[in-house]
């Protein structure tokens, strides 16, 4: 498989433990390339992996940046990766909850003008309709929503698709992915396209 940079190529020869498979993240690529967005928030930066595929489709497309949320403390990891891919200025980090205080006050500021939110950090149902809160408001009047985990049902700590079960009839399901491949063979992470 190719990728659309040599940092990403990289990450997933290394074999490493990825939430977000490289089918995943064509069509993220595919979905910033076809909005040319402004502004693009990813709740859960984790890794880096959809902070990459995002950041390189938003440079390719000569506009636009991140706002990438995690409580985890993940910004200098995936800022050199960023480096090393040369998409520093495609990516703002914030350290702290995507539905918290400082995430608000972003979200204000962002009121109707994000293309894309992608929804990947606390997958607890309750996150995740947190996460609503806060950021559905800011969405373009086209703009879409993917929630990453989306059709793990019956998983501890993983509340994604119950939240989706809440959201039905606020926004309409146009895509609803269920089966990526990766090196070991099928792999059900899901991806749900909401707009």
């Amino acid at each position: 498989m190719t990728f659309p940079n040599g940092e990403l190529s990289k990450l997933y020869s290394e074999k490493q433990k990825t939430g977000v498979l490289p089918g995943e993240g064509w069509l993220l690529y595919a979905l910033v390339r076809v909005l040319r967005p402004q502004h693009v928030v990813e709740t859960g930066t984790g890794a880096g992996y959809s902070t990459l595929w995002i950041a390189q489709a938003l440079e390719d497309s000569g506009r636009g940046a991140v706002l990438t949320f995690d409580t985890r403390g993940v910004a200098e990891t995936v800022t050199q990766r960023l480096i090393r891919a040369r998409l520093c200025a495609r990516a703002q980090f914030v350290t702290g909850s995507s539905y918290g205080e400082t995430a608000r006050k972003h979200a204000s500021m962002l009121k109707d003008s994000v293309a894309l939110l992608f929804v990947d950090g606390d997958h607890t149902e309750e996150g995740v309709l947190n996460d609503c809160a806060v950021w559905l408001p800011t969405l373009q009047a086209h703009g879409l929503v993917v929630f990453h985990d989306a059709t793990w049902r019956n998983t501890p700590g993983i509340g994604v698709a119950a939240a989706l079960d809440k959201l039905d009839g606020r926004a309409r399901i146009i895509f609803p992915h269920q089966l990526g491949l990766c090196s070991g063979g099928p792999h059900d992470n899901g991806l749900v396209i909401m707009q």
